[in-house]
């Protein structure tokens, strides 16, 4: 409240106070009119205070919020960014923004914010996928070799294919992955259609034809053909885990007690899965013999479609057989529980476990992505067959198990020996160089390889100039100089043994084979970063070489992507915005920023 309000207009330059009539000079403000108020009407005074104060107080509340303002958009938009992010990794429906448990948590944390609508988050979607391709393809630009995966797959909620792409590369010194594209395949599944949609991915992505190496898939005809026509021959490498998965399957399939007992102990799983009465009395034998409530086992269940599931359920069902066979003894009076196996049976089961299992470790040692997995198939090959040959067996079962499991893993893996892509990079890998090869021959032939292109590395110029007419010229002008000094033949010697071609490659190479094997935990990526100076030309073959994925389990996780995305209550989606949702699911959070 102002101080004018307890005065009226009297003169020019004067007032009249309404409280005690005297006449005030104003002399154009009110500094008067208040000094007049606080001298002589105190409460009144004390009013205008209260007003004054209190509309400064409003005016900086405005001045304030004004400048929160400003910064609201860009608030606002870092919050819808982060929300987009979380809906494509965190794999949920666009519709989740209208939904009363969502707008409670946000009205909570930023009251002001206003969630965008599920037509506006899918068109962001489609915005922050080309943003980040875009950033992606930047990222690509400095990378010299990619290897790839690729895997097809069939959504049978809508009956459509997709051809799941992924790309390994060597950055700052680091093995890397990324999800490529998941092409929707539109077309039948030839080898031609195949290798154009390999081509458009990589098109799209500006990776050039001269970076791409190898391409790792599964051992179907069409894949393997694609290869082909994609990188030319030779550059395929058929995935150690399905070609493990094939030798496993038709093992059993040959094995007639394995389905056997596989089906009893089945049974007895079923049993125990539909009676929460068992399953209880199998917890309390565990808890009884002083195992914590939370790490009480549990039987496992197999799926048809994979073997290692059978083994899964086979090693449950050994580990916790005496509880099984307590349980299923003291509940027969009560329910119809089924046979127990015998003693014979249970020994069969144990057997089958030990000649599996050393499969099941070596495919989970090769599907990782994060670090070397090409060079590890043929050490891994070697050493799972040593394992199922020492294995023990306490069974005739066991035994023709045992026979039957070599002799077709044998001849299932018997390319993946010879495959000249692995053999190299086993190679060249530290911990490895020549154990495993039984063939000098086929290492002879690689170690040529490799000589070739430790070469074709080096610049063209800076190599001597060496051909096999100039060595029989040089030999022809050393034999026919009879009448020359000794002097004279032994610098012609020299100048024959200087001009030997790959000479500073062949000296890497022997430098190499040379050190001791590096110990099992050995990084060959780091090993060859620290080799760079003292062997460059080796390092820079070793380094292109060893991105390839030994398994193609990176495009066979990026088919299961597919099948969350597109879940039932999401059938109807797109093709384009299945492509962006898999694509932005499977990228690494930093990509998205």
């Amino acid at each position: 409240m102002s101080a004018k309000k307890f005065f009226t207009e009297f003169s020019t330059n004067t007032a009249k106070c309404t409280l005690c009539c005297k006449i005030i000079k104003t002399s154009g403000n009110t500094s008067n009119l208040t000094s007049h108020l606080k001298n002589k009407h105190h409460d009144a005074f004390l009013k205008c205070s209260k007003s004054t104060t209190k509309g400064e107080r409003e005016s900086q509340a405005s001045i304030q919020h004004l400048f929160l303002g400003e910064n609201r958009k860009a608030k606002d938009k870092n919050i819808t960014d982060s929300l987009i992010k979380m809906i494509c990794k965190d794999n949920m429906p666009v519709r989740c923004v209208e939904k009363e448990g969502l707008k409670g948590f946000v009205k909570t944390c930023v009251p002001n914010y206003k969630l965008p609508s599920r037509s506006k988050v899918t068109n962001l979607i489609s915005e922050k996928y080309t943003h980040c391709m875009e950033k992606l393809k930047g990222y690509f630009k400095d990378v010299n070799h990619f290897s790839f995966t690729c895997d097809g797959v069939t959504i049978t909620n809508s009956t459509r294919s997709f051809l799941t792409i992924t790309v390994h590369f060597l950055k700052e010194n680091q093995l890397q992955s990324v999800c490529l594209q998941a092409a929707r395949m539109s077309q039948s599944h030839t080898s031609e259609y195949i290798s154009t949609l390999l081509e458009g991915a990589c098109d799209e992505f500006g990776i050039e034809t001269y970076k791409r190496r190898t391409l790792t898939t599964d051992n179907a005809k069409n894949m393997i053909a694609a290869s082909r026509l994609f990188l030319g021959a030779d550059n395929h490498v058929p995935c150690f885990a399905h070609t493990i998965n094939l030798a496993v399957n038709d093992s059993v399939k040959n094995i007639q007690s394995f389905s056997t007992v596989l089906d009893k102990v089945k049974r007895i799983v079923m049993h125990f899965k539909h009676s929460s009465a068992s399953m209880d009395a199998l917890r309390k034998c565990q808890m009884d013999e002083g195992v914590p409530e939370g790490r009480i086992k549990t039987l496992i269940q197999s799926v048809d479609t994979r073997w290692n599931s059978s083994l899964d359920m086979l090693n449950s069902f050994v580990i916790l057989a005496e509880n099984v066979a307590f349980v299923l003894l003291s509940r027969r009076s009560s329910i119809k529980s089924p046979q127990m196996l015998t003693l014979t049976e249970l020994n069969v089961c144990r057997d089958f476990c030990n000649v599996l299992l050393p499969f099941k470790d070596a495919t989970e040692k090769v599907s990782g992505d994060a670090y070397v997995t090409v060079s590890l198939v043929i050490p891994m090959i070697c050493m799972m067959l040593k394992k199922v040959k020492d294995a023990k067996i306490h069974s005739e079962e066991g035994m023709r198990t045992k026979e039957t499991v070599l002799e077709i893993s044998e001849e299932r893996l018997k390319d993946l020996l010879t495959n000249k892509i692995l053999i190299k990079a086993t190679m060249l890998d530290p911990r490895f160089k020549k154990m495993y090869f039984d063939s000098p021959i086929l290492v002879r032939e690689v170690s040529q390889t490799i000589l070739k292109e430790m070469k074709g590395s080096t610049h063209e110029e800076d190599m001597p100039f060496f051909d096999d007419e100039m060595e029989l010229a040089m030999h022809d002008s050393i034999a026919s100089s009879e009448n020359d000094s000794f002097l004279n033949l032994h610098n012609k010697t020299i100048q024959l043994h200087s001009s030997e071609p790959d000479k500073a490659e062949e000296k890497e190479m022997k430098l190499f084979f040379s050190i001791p094997n590096a110990s099992w935990q050995t990084d060959p990526l780091e090993f060859w970063n620290d080799q760079k100076q003292t062997m460059p030309n080796l390092a820079a073959v070793a380094l292109a070489c060893l991105i390839t994925p030994g398994s193609s389990v990176a495009s066979e996780r990026l088919a299961s992507a597919i099948k969350c995305v597109v879940c039932d209550a999401r059938s109807r989606m797109t093709d384009q915005h299945i492509t962006e949702r898999v694509f932005l699911k499977s990228l690494r959070i930093d990509f998205f920023s």
